[in-house]
């Protein structure tokens, strides 16, 4: 019987992808799930203590759904943290293959150190991880009384991607979409510096054909 072992770094680097893109996608269904849920019953109540008079009932159901009114402010939040948690993902991970290979934490730097070449396509994605998007990092992280950083980089983001706007005064994620697209270019870059690395998945236990 032949058996899949994955490489437990490799492992490690697509699980924890796979969470943060199931993470990123199930919380704004399961706000939008509640926030459904809630005006139900919110219109429940307002009927139930209308006395049948529409205005009242009107105000009544208004006056429940005002707790919606933050919702938005909930979501850009969540997005916030969600991407904090997808860069330091890509960090970790760059920090755990360096120690293995005895290297700086630097993603060139165990290019370097192993006499690897990594696609054009990935060394554009490291240059916008360590620049673009270190900069956005760096601002959720080290806002000050709403003093950005580096503002030429956020402008540049919300210009560039749905579901980021930066207006100058305030970030604001609308939608995953942006995150997961970055989440997605992190773990394609891991991904093929674990194939060039030689972490793969090893068949064990499978028999020589006669």
């Amino acid at each position: 019987m032949a058996i899949a072992l994955r490489h437990p770094i490799a492992a490690k680097v697509n699980d924890r992808a796979s969470f943060l893109r199931y993470l990123l996608t199930a919380f704004p269904n399961f706000l939008a799930e509640w926030e459904n849920k809630e005006e139900k019953e919110f219109l429940q109540i307002a009927k139930d203590n209308s006395d049948g008079d529409i205005e009242v009932e009107s105000t009544i159901y208004s006056s429940l759904c005002s707790a919606f009114n933050d919702n938005a402010d909930r979501m850009n939040m969540f997005y916030q943290s969600a991407f904090l948690m997808c860069y330091s993902y890509y960090e970790s991970c760059v920090a755990q293959l360096s120690k293995n290979v005895n290297a700086p934490e630097n993603i060139l730097a165990i290019c370097r150190s192993k006499s690897i070449s990594l696609s054009e396509e990935s060394l554009k994605a490291i240059d916008y991880l360590q620049h673009d998007l270190n900069d956005l990092r760096n601002n959720i992280c080290h806002n000050n009384f709403g003093t950005y950083r580096k503002i030429d980089s956020l402008k540049r983001l919300s210009e560039l991607n749905v579901g980021f706007d930066y207006d100058g005064n305030t970030l604001f994620f609308t939608n995953p979409k942006f995150i997961i697209d970055a989440l997605d270019k992190m773990h394609a870059v891991l991904n093929e510096l674990c194939d060039k690395l030689g972490y793969k998945t090893v068949i064990v236990g499978k028999k020589n054909p006669c």
